[in-house]
């Protein structure tokens, strides 16, 4: 299984490498997963996608280097917009690549690439509730 790991902090004063060192240790120890490359950023999750360059980077990596997964640490670090994280998930659906959320145990696909209806609806919720 190869993944990537996502990892964004709002303002310059704030740190990842608590959420890529938890990230990195739960998918390669726990999980046996390969980590091929770390996005990560400190920029305002509000903000479009088009904005934010990790986001941009990332999805052009997996297109290119055949990834399984995408790991966060929690949902609200894939954004703070809900219609731009969504945008997100969707364009991964759409290149059948799971995003993981770790500290729910949430797979945004079945083992078969099937997009998971209940976690559409948990990951929308969620996403909500961080955007205020």
């Amino acid at each position: 299984m190869r993944v990537v790991i996502l990892a964004r902090v709002s303002t310059d004063k704030q740190e990842y490498e608590r959420q890529i060192s938890e990230l990195n240790n739960h998918c390669c120890s726990k999980m046996g997963w390969e980590v091929t490359k770390v996005f990560a950023n400190k920029v305002s999750g509000a903000k479009k996608n088009e904005d934010r360059p990790e986001i941009m980077e990332m999805l052009q990596y997996i297109e290119q280097n055949n990834i399984d997964k995408v790991c966060v640490l929690e949902i609200s670090r894939l954004g703070r917009n809900t219609l731009e994280a969504l945008k997100v998930i969707e364009l991964l659906n759409e290149r059948k690549v799971c995003l993981y959320i770790k500290n729910y145990n949430l797979e945004t696909l079945d083992s078969e690439g099937n997009v998971n209806p209940i976690t559409s609806l948990i990951c929308t919720i969620l996403l909500e509730i961080s955007s205020m």
